[in-house]
């Protein structure tokens, strides 16, 4: 399928507080053969159209990419959050990147994963911008950049360079698997993963539980407030890869079930496999009070894993406190697949356009009125029909 032709090679989002960053964009732009969105040269067309509807639009539909100047000013403005969601919402459907940040503060764009890569104008000047710009567009065909005479760069005023805040030091140590797991095993390997663990016994054979050490290396407390993993890759694959730890003499505090969700729907829309952030969570009703410089371990287990994720899997450990997100170094998850057992086998029936049998659907229902059909997601009805319809289908659905 032929790549399709957008009226604008980039749309640019920006806060009016930041207009002399986007003017001189837009000029070296168009010195440059580039068509881009600049909505000072679009007045006549903005008059009296429904702006929320022409902008979306223009930020969803129109461009190649949008590159989002990222301020303060940027993400609390009222028609800023318009161009931010439709940039969103085109980025969620788009196969590849979509949105540009160009930071010129310590603001995040709400909604953009922090993982999306950036360039910072407190390190740069606009030209460089510019000059990567053009490279994305046009790869090895970019010529040498062209500044106009005319563009008066002297009075872009350049954010002036700041400290970096403090390493807020929260670190994890360790990273292992539980004394208690059975047939996953930690490997080594060399190649782009941190660390790697996978499962060799070719049977759906227990789930791994993750052995995990939090050091807060901060100047002051941290409070724990949610821990789990964000998905980074995935793919279908037999090939397996790994990396090993080592653990502390710190006695492990509690266990964490992390509900995860079905990464094999995901894949059934990608078969190539790919790059996603999915971070799966569980809050933690009394927060955990870190003190500075002590160790607080825990264990993460993964119930359900190798019906609900592909048997190759990137991920981060990751956790939040009251300072912010952490994530650990990449690790690798695998395991080897016995033949077309329950996610794989549904995700090839979702790749055919077939659904969930009704049968399935009918127990889950059932088990459901049996338990005096109550209402939330979280009692203990859920765990037993959910127990059902796996262990009599070899699938995961809620009743209803």
């Amino acid at each position: 399928m032929p790549d399709p032709v957008f009226e604008f090679d980039v749309a640019l989002s920006f806060a009016g507080t930041e207009r002399e960053y986007a003017s001189a964009m837009y000029h070296i732009g168009t010195a440059n053969g580039l068509k881009i969105y600049y909505d000072e040269y679009d007045e006549a067309e903005l008059w009296g159209k429904n702006l929320v509807e022409y902008l979306s639009d223009v930020y969803e539909n129109r461009a190649r990419y949008c590159l989002i100047i990222v301020s303060k000013d940027y993400c609390e403005r009222a028609y800023t959050t318009v161009e931010r969601r439709a940039a969103l919402d085109r980025a969620i459907k788009s196969r590849g990147e979509y949105i540009l940040p160009v930071v010129t503060d310590d603001a995040w764009p709400p909604g953009l994963p922090h993982a999306t890569a950036q360039l910072d104008l407190r390190k740069m000047k606009v030209e460089q911008v510019m000059e990567i710009l053009l490279r994305k567009l046009r790869g090895s065909a970019a010529e040498k950049l062209v500044v106009p005479a005319d563009v008066e760069l002297q009075k872009v005023s350049e954010v002036p360079a700041v400290d970096l805040k403090p390493d807020p030091g929260m670190r994890f140590a360790v990273i292992r698997l539980a004394d208690e797991v059975k047939y996953w095993r930690e490997t080594q390997f060399a190649g782009p993963f941190d660390g790697c663990v996978q499962n060799f016994d070719g049977e759906l054979s227990g789930d791994p539980v993750f052995d995990i050490t939090l050091m807060n290396r901060a100047t002051s407390p941290q409070l724990l407030t949610a821990v789990g993993m964000e998905f980074l890759e995935l793919k279908w694959k037999m090939e397996i890869m790994g990396g090993g730890f080592e653990a502390p003499e710190i006695t492990r505090s509690r266990t964490f079930y992390l509900e995860l969700p079905d990464l094999w729907m995901w894949l059934a829309s990608n078969p190539q496999g790919g790059a996603l952030q999915q971070i799966a969570s569980s809050r933690i009703p009394d927060p955990v009070w870190l003190d500075t410089n002590k160790a607080y371990r825990y264990a993460l287990a993964l119930p359900n894993y190798q019906n609900l994720i592909p048997n190759r899997a990137a991920v981060h450990f990751w956790i939040r406190t009251d300072q912010g997100e952490f994530r650990s170094p990449k690790i690798y998850i695998g395991y080897l697949v016995p033949g077309e057992y329950g996610g794989l086998a549904r995700m090839h029936k979702m790749m055919r356009g077939e659904t969930l049998s009704s049968a399935v659907a009918k127990e889950a229902h059932d088990s459901w009125v049996r338990a005096g059909s109550p209402a939330g997601r979280d009692k203990d009805f859920w765990y037993r029909a959910e127990q059902m319809v796996e262990r009599w289908w070899g699938v995961r659905k809620r009743p209803l």
